[in-house]
């Protein structure tokens, strides 16, 4: 369910913030706004002039893809000059044409028309198609829409540079890219630490009814308790080692949790706990700040780093991540607790800059009475705290079809089923059934001995014990060969003359696995044994390649129709080996 919150703006001065927890606190739900919220005396309703402009102003823009995150500064501060948008390895994706009208402006991709490559749908969106993971060694272009033949737009950034990267490994993301806003400190006025979100008490008022039909307001003030923000699904399953966020605690105070531990919670918009941190005051990473910040005196800085710390009974102490697979919002409680004085910042992004409405709301501040009833309060433009993700987006796929050019003569040979492999009697050899090659090609996000990748059994006509589940794989070839493929192949016990074995595997990754199986067959086993009420047994994603059109390599370059690796030819992609 997403939480579409009704935005507020409200009058903001420089100061910095940060925001902790209260174990005890209760969770409070982000129920639908329907109405404009009453608001304080230093807020006032957002206007049409208050919302986010368009980057270019004649409107020729796009959105990137739903749930896209973008590389930002990981816990040493450190980062890209240039904004870069994640696409997850082999995942696909719409850049969504926000022209009035979408047939005025033409798509181009590194120079290439990407109509003619055929990487734009009937909307006239680019659509962009899964590429493997690069990691920062692999930057790739970004589209850029050409309106009138002369203006055009990419990824803002204030760097002027930018591109698509699809990450290997774990890094700093965020669901807004950090080099198109500016930090909001704190507040004027409204919580009387000054803080926008953390401790402090906050002063609201409510609007009362009056039976003669008129209204008064009536200011109420509250403590704040903790803050909630809601984020979209993300594109593909985020693996998560760590979540951070920056805080302040005014006039160097060098202990501002105490004793205390506050308490991150990240609830699915299913409904379901996915999550529960809690950190303490040596959790917290100072910053050594020595610079005079009014009116905070000369505020200590901080990075509140969530992780999920669990007892193993071998290793001790060690860090478990989680996966996040559904949109979700994190709440963080515990800024009221006595002796806790810490505030978050927000991050607004820049009004020149912002094209449409990102993937992370505004922050809701928590605020509750002395008879504990709980109010929700909004900052707007979107003001949103920002929060910082170690992680990464993994993805697995068994390719089912391979095709072949014969360099002499510019045949096309096409391969189908060449997701099933047949192992020798004696189960040392193996081979593509397909006579293709002799090993599986699946791609992989991240390297497979980085990945822990599993091949699980789901069913087979024998005892489990037959096939040894560990593969033989070329790891060399994912990280030479850039094409994120993995080559794979499995042994067996031997088995006897005129006898035939089969089993049905399917491979997982980090919450993600393989749409098609890998198949293994032994001695006089065939395909038409395999029962067909196994979901997705061959799962039919055969590219023809055209002898006619013209073929595109994962750069955007046009290339022979005998070059190597994944290409691109009308929109599809096609391994050629």
């Amino acid at each position: 369910m997403k939480r579409a919150l009704f935005t507020m703006t409200v009058l903001m001065a420089s100061a910095m913030s940060f925001a902790q927890a209260q174990t005890s606190a209760p969770m409070v739900g982000l129920e639908r706004v329907k109405a404009p919220m009453p608001v304080n005396k230093v807020f006032q309703a957002a206007t049409k002039a208050d919302m986010p402009k368009k980057s270019i102003y004649n409107g020729n823009y796009y959105t990137v893809p739903s749930g896209a995150l973008y590389m930002g500064y990981n816990l040493d501060d450190m980062g890209y000059q240039a904004t870069f948008v994640n696409i997850p390895g082999l995942m696909s994706g719409t850049f969504t044409n926000m022209n009035e009208n979408p047939f005025s402006a033409t798509w181009t991709w590194n120079g290439n028309n990407a109509n003619e490559l055929g990487l734009v749908d009937e909307n006239n969106n680019f659509v962009w198609i899964g590429m493997p993971s690069n990691g920062a060694d692999g930057i790739r272009y970004v589209p850029a829409p050409v309106l009138n033949g002369a203006d055009s737009y990419t990824l803002p950034s204030s760097y002027n540079q930018n591109g698509i990267i699809s990450v290997d490994r774990l890094s700093a993301l965020t669901y807004a890219d950090p080099h198109i806003g500016r930090q909001i400190y704190g507040t004027s006025g409204f919580m009387s630490t000054q803080y926008l979100w953390g401790t402090g008490d906050a002063s609201v008022f409510d609007i009362i009814d009056n039976e003669d039909g008129t209204k008064d307001t009536v200011d109420v003030v509250t403590k704040s308790f903790g803050f909630a923000q809601h984020y979209t699904k993300p594109m593909s399953p985020l693996y998560i080692e760590n979540i951070f966020i920056p805080g302040i605690s005014a006039n160097n105070n060098q202990n501002p949790l105490g004793d205390k531990a506050l308490t991150m919670q990240i609830v699915g918009d299913s409904g379901n706990m996915i999550a529960e941190f809690t950190v303490k005051q040596e959790d917290l990473i100072n910053r050594n700040n020595t610079n005079y910040l009014e009116p905070f005196g000369t505020p200590s800085l901080w990075t509140i780093k969530f992780e999920n710390v669990v007892d193993d009974p071998v290793w001790g102490e060690m860090v478990e991540p989680i996966i996040i697979n559904e949109g979700f919002t994190i709440m963080v409680t515990g800024f009221d607790q006595e002796g806790v004085d810490l505030g978050l910042y927000g991050f607004q992004a820049d009004g020149t800059e912002v094209t449409a409405p990102l993937d992370v709301e505004s922050g809701v501040m928590l605020t509750k009475r002395e008879d504990g009833t709980t109010k929700e309060v909004m900052y707007a433009g979107v003001l949103s705290i920002p929060i910082t993700f170690t992680a990464l987006t993994d993805n697995v796929f068994v390719q089912t079809d391979l095709t072949y050019t014969d360099q002499a003569t510019g045949d096309i040979q096409e391969f189908p089923n060449s997701n099933v492999l047949r192992i020798s009697e004696n189960g040392a050899d193996s081979y593509l059934e397909s006579g293709a090659d002799v090993s599986l090609y699946v791609s992989t996000a991240t390297p497979w001995e980085d990945g822990g990748y599993i091949i699980e059994m789901v069913e087979t006509n024998d005892d489990s014990e037959w096939l040894n589940l560990t593969p033989t794989n070329n790891t060399e070839y994912w990280e030479q060969s850039g094409s994120g493929f993995n080559l794979l192949n499995f042994t067996a016990n031997p088995i006897n003359a005129g006898e035939g074995r089969w089993a049905v595997l399917k491979v997982s990754g980090r919450g993600v696995e393989s749409e098609s199986p890998i198949i293994i067959l032994q001695g006089t086993a065939t395909l038409d044994d395999v029962p067909t009420g196994i979901e997705n047994v061959v799962n039919d994603n055969n590219v023809k390649a055209d002898p006619n059109a013209p073929v595109y390599n994962i750069s955007g370059q046009r290339v022979s129709k005998d070059a190597k690796g994944i290409l691109i030819q009308n929109g599809k992609k096609f391994m050629n080996k």
